[in-house]
């Protein structure tokens, strides 16, 4: 249609064909043009003034355990227990955590934390960083390498095998598989009587902890190895 035939029902028609989360996005284009067209005298008025405001889809409020909730988790027997201890406290992704060994936990660290650094190498965008360890981690891995005999090379998350002559053992020589994880994960989950999330929450989990601290938004996109801090 011309700009002489373009009616506000039209336009309004338009907008509700497209997707909701690009509604207001094309409506500002509209606008924008149609803006220029009445400055250049071209019609008489924005038939966008007539329009209601497009409301923005809400942010997503991501479902983060709660504090008891982190506890359960944490305090589970010390093999699933560390384990939740480093998602929850130093933000690993899935993928890093599969692939953290004992030895990627530097007890002195490079960035002056006083209970050492977690090295994560090759995570997101094959990106290595450092991420400082809390005093909990720093236990638990401690606990870990004293109590379950658990080596430098040794990857943190276990498998379970069994065999008819000397029944089951843990292994930890080569890294957990994602169906692996899964399993380890339910069955974590209910041990604590926590209620289910994705895993990933637990990064949701640990950014959110680090704001109601008062942590620094630029500070935790590194430690979470976000390429942008819009991300963050």
């Amino acid at each position: 249609k011309t700009l002489d035939d373009l009616t506000v029902f039209d336009i309004d028609h338009w907008i509700a064909l497209q997707p909701a989360a690009s509604r207001g996005h094309r409506a500002s284009h509209i606008n924008t043009f149609l803006g220029w067209a009445v400055r250049w005298e071209l019609i008489d008025r924005n038939p966008m003034d007539k329009l209601d405001p497009i409301s923005r889809p809400g942010q997503k409020v991501y479902d983060i355990f709660t504090e008891p909730e982190c506890t359960a988790l944490c305090s589970l027997p010390l093999l699933d227990g560390a384990l939740m201890q480093i998602l929850i406290d130093g933000g690993l992704r899935r993928s890093e955590g599969i692939d953290f060994r004992l030895g990627h936990y530097r007890p002195i660290s490079t960035l002056n934390a006083p209970h050492g650094e977690l090295a994560i190498f090759a995570g997101k965008g094959a990106k290595d960083r450092v991420l400082p360890a809390t005093a909990t981690i720093e236990q638990k891995l401690n606990e870990l390498a004293v109590m379950e005999g658990v080596g430098q090379d040794d990857h943190l998350w276990y498998t379970r095998r069994k065999n008819p002559y000397w029944g089951e053992r843990i292994q930890r020589s080569k890294p957990m598989g994602n169906t692996s994880f899964n399993r380890w994960w339910d069955r974590a989950i209910d041990a604590a009587g926590v209620r289910r999330r994705n895993p990933h929450m637990t990064r949701h989990t640990f950014a959110t902890r680090w704001l109601r601290r008062g942590g620094r938004l630029e500070t935790l996109s590194l430690a979470m190895g976000h390429a942008s801090i819009r991300t963050t």
